[in-house]
């Protein structure tokens, strides 16, 4: 029997849930219509000829980096060059005040606390992050994340080397309303950081944070353990998704990483499969279980050893240098633009 390619890709996945699942505070028919909806992750996705491009210039600059470096005696600067793997964070709390408690973007910071954890675990010892400074900003527009160009505009800090995370719930990408798009985060790539330094940082929907729709909203969600941001964050630091290219992959597998296997399209669930089989170069059950695939949270294990020496080598590359700071255009003694958790609470409950 001969499969045409959409029944061969079901059959090889496995038959999806029809239950319905909770993702990032929003509600879908099951795992397949969260699937269909393009919300996993709004992270650019560049074509073939795009990365090729960019590997090559990638490539030509950590060459000429490490051939002019004498090598020093510890492990991380040894094997990469890295000068300082700890990277700093500034998070960035976006509030609607307009809308009532629970559903206006304010949590505690416990959250905060666990998702930093989290985080750590997962490119620890190679990376580091250390959390430097947490603000409330109230923007009905950011909140939505209609208008990301302004906010990043507003309040990013930091260098190339510094993290700025915002937390809100998008309703569509980039800077066009569309009330039936709800990603659940995305990224810029460290390649894109010269030509456009304000603009670079993670964006994640707040309810994608370890456990917050589970005790908030008591509807537990399988995007809830605090993987989003690793995902995420592994864009900030130069990984593709392991879907990259497919089974049409013309180099290191697509994703440009040798020990992960290509896969034809994005795991949905925690289903052992084989999608690129046969004659692909690239042999190998697909690596659901990795943080760059979309499987469900619980299933996902981590990185790969090379994914994380790749994040080094682009840390080396666009990461690496301490220019000066890019400060908040509305700063004040380091307060971008001076409104606290404490007055956003005030507000959310004046809305009540």
């Amino acid at each position: 029997m001969i499969w045409a390619l959409p029944a061969l890709t079901l059959l090889l996945q496995g038959l999806p849930s029809l239950a319905s699942i909770w993702a990032a505070g929003k509600e879908y028919e099951s795992i397949q219509a969260f699937a269909e909806s393009g919300d996993r992750c709004a992270t650019k996705v560049y074509t073939t000829e795009e990365i090729e491009r960019i590997e090559t210039n990638f490539e030509a600059e950590h060459k000429a980096i490490t051939e002019s470096r004498n090598l020093r005696s510890d492990y991380i600067y040894q094997k990469h060059n890295v000068d300082d793997s700890s990277i700093n964070v500034y998070w960035w709390q976006i509030v609607d005040y307009s809308r009532a408690t629970g559903d206006n973007g304010i949590y505690d910071e416990s959250y905060i606390t666990a998702q930093m954890a989290i985080l750590n675990s997962y490119f620890n010892p190679e990376i580091s992050f250390n959390l430097v400074h947490v603000q409330s900003i109230f923007d009905v527009q950011w909140f939505k994340g209609w208008w990301q160009d302004e906010m990043k505009y507003d309040v990013h800090y930091g260098s190339a080397h510094d993290l700025n995370i915002f937390t809100l719930n998008p309703e569509g990408y980039p800077n066009n309303p569309d009330d039936n798009y709800h990603p659940m985060g995305w990224s810029t790539y460290p390649n894109e950081y010269k030509g456009a330094p304000r603009e670079d940082g993670v964006i994640i929907n707040w309810l994608t944070l370890p456990g917050i729709m589970t005790t908030l909203r008591e509807q537990p969600s399988p995007y809830e353990e605090g993987k989003h941001l690793v995902h995420q964050v592994g864009h900030w630091l130069g990984l593709y998704h392991t879907f990259q290219d497919g089974c049409r992959a013309v180099t290191r597998g697509g994703d440009w990483i040798e020990s992960t296997a290509a896969e034809l399209s994005p795991s949905w669930e925690c289903i052992e499969r084989d999608t690129c089989s046969g004659p692909w170069r690239f042999d190998g059950l697909d690596p659901i279980h990795n943080i760059m695939d979309y499987s469900y949270e619980y299933c996902q294990t981590g990185f790969v050893t090379e994914q994380k020496d790749r994040m080094l080598r682009q840390m080396l590359v666009y990461r690496n240098h301490k220019e000066a700071d890019i400060p908040c255009w509305a700063s004040t003694e380091n307060t971008c633009p001076g409104r606290t958790v404490e007055n956003a609470r005030v507000k959310a409950e004046a809305t009540k």
